[in-house]
C-alpha cells in the first residue's frame, strides 16, 4: 500500500487521521496527494510496507513524518497489498476506532491554502458502514474527510469545517457489488469551493 502527501506552509494546529474502518480484510493502498498551490512539497509518503515496527506507518519520504498505528490497525501479512507480490503489505483497518494517525503540523495547508487532492485504492469488505475513511479536523471541525461510502451506501466528501451548503458533495456508490469485495481507486479534490470526486479515472462527483 502507499500513501503520498504534498502539503505547504506548516503549523502545529491541525490533526490528521487516517481511518478504514470495520473492514475485515482490508488490503488498502492508499496513494495520498496533498497539494498546496503556492509551492506544494512532498511532506510524506507511507507504503506500509514495513511491518518490522508494527506500531509505525513509516514515511519513506525525506520529510520523516512518520505515523502512528493506533486502535487496532495492523500490517496484512506479506502479499496482502494490492499487487499482491511478495514484500507487499497494506494495513488492515479491522473495526472499531483502528485508525493511522500521522503528524499535525505538515497538514496545515489544507485550511491555510484551501487546496487538496486525496487518492487511495480501497478493497471493500464488509460494506457499506457508518464510518471515517480519512478525516483531519481542526478544532473538532471537519476541514477535509470522507465516508466512502457512509451506511446509507452514499460517499460523502466534507470540508471547510461543516457538512452543510458548499461544505458537502455526496451521491450513491450504487449497489454494494460496485464496492464490495474487489479494488476501487477513489481520488477527492478541493480547490476552494469547488470539490470533486473520481471513481477509477472517471468523475464521479463534481463540475
Amino acid at each position: 500500500g502507499e500513501v503520498r502527501l504534498i502539503v505547504h506552509c506548516l503549523s502545529d494546529s491541525l490533526m490528521a487521521v487516517l481511518k478504514r474502518l470495520y473492514f475485515v480484510v482490508t488490503r488498502v493502498f492508499f496513494c495520498f496527494v496533498m497539494l498546496d498551490s503556492a509551492c506544494a512539497q512532498l511532506i510524506g509518503l507511507y507504503r506500509f510496507n514495513d511491518p518490522s515496527d508494527t506500531s509505525v506507518a513509516i514515511d519513506a519520504s525525506a520529510s520523516a513524518n512518520d505515523g502512528s498505528v493506533l486502535g487496532g490497525a495492523f500490517y496484512t501479512p506479506d502479499m496482502g497489498g494490492i499487487t499482491g507480490a511478495a514484500g507487499d503489505y497494506a494495513m488492515d483497518f479491522g473495526a472499531g476506532s483502528s485508525r493511522v494517525t500521522l503528524p499535525a503540523a505538515p497538514l496545515q495547508s489544507i485550511s491555510t491554502n484551501n487546496t487538496a487532492t486525496m487518492s487511495m485504492w480501497l478493497f471493500g469488505q464488509g460494506q457499506p458502514v457508518s464510518d471515517t475513511t480519512f478525516s483531519f479536523n481542526q478544532s473538532g471541525a471537519r476541514q477535509f474527510m470522507s465516508h466512502t461510502p457512509w451506511g446509507d451506501g452514499n460517499v460523502y466528501f466534507d470540508t471547510g469545517g461543516g457538512a452543510g451548503g458548499t461544505q458537502r458533495i455526496s451521491g450513491s456508490a450504487g449497489p454494494a457489488s460496485n464496492y464490495e469485495g474487489q479494488w476501487n481507486h477513489w481520488t477527492f479534490i478541493k480547490d476552494g469551493d469547488t470539490k470533486s470526486i473520481y471513481l477509477n479515472g472517471n468523475l464521479f462527483l463534481g463540475p
